[in-house]
């Protein structure tokens, strides 16, 4: 890695991004882009990002994004995390579900999970009218900074939130896994296991797999009766 020698004099000013498209700080309160200036006396390079002098001999690093990339990269983001989040509520729901069946030492009651907050819309406008071709349609406009800083957000917001709901599944499997040794049953759900041919088509199933807790008692029983049938020297 090639690591510039800058003279002494010159010092460091704090990391900074730029975008092609200015963004906030460079538009008027009519979302009216701004000419931005990108030049840089490039005096090394990290990764995609530029080490230079400014024209006040700042020794900086800049990075220029697309900001049409930099949107959508924001976008996909957030939607793997919301994925993501969606899953380990999933889990966390079938958690609790199982705690609450009176088997397992619950009372019946199904804990509820908190509603997850989405986040708001960003605000847009729309228009009804004819187009170009003479076609009816609905034109709606967001203004990109208002859109951007919305994306921007949720994705803190996200990202702030999955270490706290991967908690709380921790902890729910945690006292999941004590009731169900309190109750005969492995603390780790039955995983199956399938045998399946050169074709990738399953032949036979091995072991079957636990849906819910009723199969988790069926399959205990049916293995507790084959080990009454073949006892262990």
């Amino acid at each position: 890695m090639f690591i510039p020698k800058l003279p002494g004099k010159v010092r460091l000013t704090m990391f900074s991004i730029s975008v092609i498209l200015c963004l906030s700080a460079c538009t008027s309160d009519d979302q009216t882009v701004k000419d931005i200036d990108t030049k840089l006396e490039a005096k090394g390079q990290v990764g995609m990002e530029r080490i230079g002098l400014n024209d006040d001999g700042q020794a900086i690093i800049q990075r220029t994004d697309r900001a049409d990339n930099k949107l959508a990269d924001l976008i996909y983001g957030n939607n793997d995390l919301e994925s993501e989040i969606k899953y380990l509520y999933h889990e966390i729901q079938r958690c609790r579900r199982d705690l609450a069946d009176q088997r397992l030492g619950g009372n019946g009651e199904i804990i509820p999970l908190p509603p997850l907050n989405a986040g708001q819309a960003t605000p847009s406008s729309e228009e009804l009218g004819l187009n170009e071709q003479g076609e009816l349609v609905i034109l709606q406009r967001t203004p990109f900074t208002d859109r951007l800083k919305n994306e921007q957000e949720k994705n803190d917001h996200l990202k702030a939130l999955i270490p706290k709901i991967r908690d709380m599944k921790y902890k729910c499997e945690f006292r999941m896994g004590q009731a169900r040794v309190k109750a005969g049953l492995p603390a780790e759900r039955y995983q199956g296991k399938i045998e399946v041919d050169s074709g990738g088509s399953v032949r036979k199933i091995i072991k079957t797999h636990e849906k819910n807790l009723d199969d988790a008692f069926r399959i205990l029983e049916i293995r507790q009766k084959m080990e009454l049938s073949d006892p262990q020297d």
